[in-house]
């Protein structure tokens, strides 16, 4: 936002730079007459801490070997960054530039000594150049100044926050090994009761298994059929609770139909005839020495598991209509479906409170304040923090100290203006608190109203507001133009996705070596969103330029 801000500001000075950047120009050439090299300064006269640009152009024949001085320090004045080296090409000639940014942290006057630039092994000096470095003179806009306090709370101890991630991520992995090893455990364990889940799923499934074996290819129709009549009998057992192993066929007939009048079961009488003559097959296998055909053997075992099918679809589903046996099969299943579920639920629980319990302790003992508690009225009442922001710096009290924002800026932008923004927002208590800084050379020219209104209308774009109100009024306090700008605006909360209706309060300062912004904007009718905005203001404080040297 600041960084587009200062581009606008650049555009209304841009035509009354452009004569004096020609003159100049003019002039340097007309003083350098045949000179193969050139040298100039942007500025002769800086505030402390602030940077100054040192350009040297070298013209020489194309091919020539050109050498310019690469140190870390020119004379008393420290080089924060040196340019490559650019080349405009011209004929046969070639002009070379290289800018220098420097910078002195002392107050002064200063003396750009004479470099040497080398054209084919040719010493050629640049100029002298006198600068002044100025202090930087401290007033108030509104109360006296005050020692900055240090800078409490508003931090994240980001060193530690691995160690958190690594121990939820430790829960979620000892909750599934936990899973495994009960599982792992359960079935190591598991009664052949326990193999199936349904009287159903047995039977058809030891059927099955009698197949795999292969008796009646090898001849064995005896034990064949008894295998297989063992089978539903203890199908028939289970399920409807009669003795049916140690019964006769006939009697396991008789006691299966007053079981089905009994229990009102809805099983057809040619499924229980069918059953019966497949019992007594078997029994004619057994003890009389019958030899089935083929057909009429596979006609028994389809037989036998259409009847187990048939029986399934008839037995009750409520289970206090079910026999104790299958009920307490279902009980043991159950039992083990929990155990499965809820021990490593458990397990990754303990371990999630644990590390839970570690994050709140180390909290609390480093003074966190947790921002779910956290409203206007808290606050507002808490100890604030007292801090100078940017260059030109910005000094003012806020509840949690501001943190800087990253600003995309190009190359050029960061050599012609140094910009810096902070802030601090609330998306909970619908508090936004922002500062600007660009340091860089301005004029009288700058309409306020117009950077203010600009200034806004970004805003307003950042956080898709609509329904915006402007009142705006520009003062001058100690040699200071600013302009404060107060309106309300519908934005949408991040959160809830709902219309709010905030209030803003915009300061922009604009001074000899660069501008100053202040934002504030909390929620419409918020009481000690209106208290926290006021204490803001009254707290500023700016580094003003000595406008007398």
């Amino acid at each position: 936002m600041t960084a587009t801000l200062k581009n606008y500001w650049l555009t209304l000075k841009h035509d009354n730079m452009n004569k004096l950047v020609v003159a100049l120009f003019l002039s340097l050439c007309t003083l350098a007459g045949f000179a193969q090299v050139t040298s100039a300064v942007d500025s002769t006269q800086i505030k402390i801490g602030s940077a100054f640009n040192l350009t040297i152009k070298a013209n020489a024949n194309e091919g020539s070997k050109v050498v310019f001085p690469n140190q870390q320090n020119i004379g008393p004045f420290e080089v924060l960054e040196q340019s490559k080296t650019d080349t405009v090409l011209n004929g046969s000639q070639m002009e070379l530039t290289k800018k220098y940014t420097l910078t002195q942290f002392d107050e002064g006057d200063y003396v750009v000594p004479r470099l040497s630039v080398y054209i084919d092994g040719k010493n050629h000096q640049t100029n002298l150049f006198n600068i002044k470095v100025n202090n930087v003179t401290v007033d108030t806009l509104k109360q006296p100044m005050h020692d900055i306090k240090a800078q409490i709370g508003g931090e994240t101890d980001t060193d530690k926050l691995w160690k958190y991630l690594f121990g939820i991520l430790f829960s979620i992995i000892a909750g599934v090994a936990a899973y495994f090893i009960v599982k792992r455990i359960q079935d190591k364990n598991l009664t052949e009761e326990d193999l199936y889940k349904t009287p159903l799923e047995k039977v058809t499934k030891k059927l099955q298994l009698l197949d795999s074996k292969r008796l009646v290819l090898n001849g064995d129709v005896k034990s064949y059929y008894s295998e297989m009549t063992d089978v539903i009998r203890d199908y028939i057992e289970e399920v409807f609770e009669i003795p049916a192993k140690e019964s006769t066929t006939s009697e396991v007939i008789q006691m299966l139909f007053q079981t089905i009048k009994t229990k009102k079961i809805q099983l057809s009488k040619e499924s229980v005839n069918d059953l019966k003559r497949v019992l007594q097959t078997a029994d004619l296998v057994k003890f009389a020495k019958s030899e089935p055909m083929m057909n009429e053997i596979e006609q028994d075992r389809r037989t036998s598991e259409m009847i187990s099918v048939s029986i399934d679809k008839a037995i009750p589903r409520f289970s206090e209509e079910q026999s104790e046996r299958v009920k307490l099969r279902e009980r043991r299943f159950k039992k083990r479906k929990q155990m499965r579920l809820w021990i490593p639920i458990g397990v990754t629980g303990i371990l999630l409170l644990a590390t839970g319990v570690v994050y709140i302790v180390q909290a609390i003992r480093s003074g966190y304040e947790w921002s779910i508690f956290a409203s206007n009225k808290s606050l507002y009442e808490r100890e604030w923090v007292t801090s100078d922001y940017g260059f030109p710096a910005v000094i003012l009290s806020t509840p949690e100290a501001l943190t800087r924002v990253q600003m995309p800026q190009s190359d050029k932008e960061k050599q012609q203006s140094q910009t810096s923004v902070f802030a601090y927002s609330n998306l909970k208590t619908q508090l936004i608190i922002a500062v600007g800084t660009t340091a860089t050379q301005t004029n009288d020219s700058i309409n306020l109203d117009q950077m203010l209104k600009y200034k806004l209308d970004l805003t307003a774009k950042q956080y898709g507001a609509k329904d915006v109100t402007y009142n705006a009024e520009e003062f001058t306090q100690n040699g200071v133009r600013g302009i404060r700008g107060t309106g309300t605006l519908v934005a949408q909360n991040f959160i809830s996705g709902e219309a709010i209706k905030m209030q803003y309060d915009m300061y922009v300062f604009i001074q000899q070596n660069g501008i100053q912004e202040v934002s504030v904007l909390f929620k419409e009718g918020d009481e000690y969103g209106a208290k926290i905005d006021q204490r803001i203001i009254e707290s500023i404080q700016l580094n003003v330029a000595n406008t007398n040297e």
